[in-house]
């Protein structure tokens, strides 16, 4: 899988990968500015944006897990932000731009004894965020790779490390990633849904070199 993925990051790879993430920030902001009559889009309000949708499409699905909806707003909000969804790696000092990218650095700060339980169990919790994302939002083009399946058991299985991490530190919140784990494929799904019904233009657009 590291020789297939890797060879395709590039300086040109990455910047196309931050302009797509800035048109996505961009056409979900001016989509929020238009339904809330809001100018500008504050951080709670864009989070008020996504709740809302989010909430919408787990009704349309005919699932409601209240604290799940929640978490799933939370993650678009933050991953509104470039420097969220494609963070700094503290090993080589270049973006955490693919889900190998997350996983190399888990198994190298692992090795080297560099990382304490607490940066384990965010990294762990980033690779579970950043996985339901790329799979939900990004779906078509994930599947299209033939690598859906590696995000959802990857995301799945972080998300499971990270209650299992918060439980040794014990961290309030371990049940939320157990169901988050538990749900992963469907949650994933729900946010393919939610982009495709209520981000229409965003969802038939989006493509991303980020994998």
């Amino acid at each position: 899988m590291k020789s297939s993925i890797r060879p395709g990051r590039s300086a040109s790879s990455i910047g196309q990968g931050l302009e797509l993430h800035g048109r996505m920030r961009h056409q979900i902001v001016v989509r929020a500015m238009h339904e809330w009559k809001i100018r500008p889009v504050s951080v709670p309000e864009l989070a008020r944006f996504m709740r809302h949708h989010v909430y919408r499409s787990l009704e349309d699905l005919g699932w409601i897990h209240t604290e799940l909806a929640d978490y799933l707003a939370e993650v678009l909000v933050r991953f509104a932000k470039t420097e969220n969804l494609f963070p700094w790696s503290s090993v080589n000092r270049q973006r955490l731009a693919y889900l190998v990218d997350y996983l190399t650095e888990i198994a190298v700060q692992s090795e080297g004894g560099g990382s304490s339980l607490k940066q384990e169990r965010a990294l762990r919790q980033q690779v579970g965020d950043f996985s339901l994302f790329m799979s939900g939002i990004f779906r078509d083009f994930v599947k299209s790779k033939g690598i859906l399946d590696f995000y959802l058991e990857e995301g799945s299985e972080s998300y499971r490390r990270t209650a299992e991490l918060k439980r040794r530190l014990l961290e309030p919140g371990a049940g939320r990633f157990d169901d988050l784990a538990e749900h992963f494929d469907r949650l994933s799904g729900a946010l393919d849904y939610t982009c495709r019904v209520y981000f229409r233009s965003l969802g038939a657009k989006a493509k991303t070199p980020g994998v």
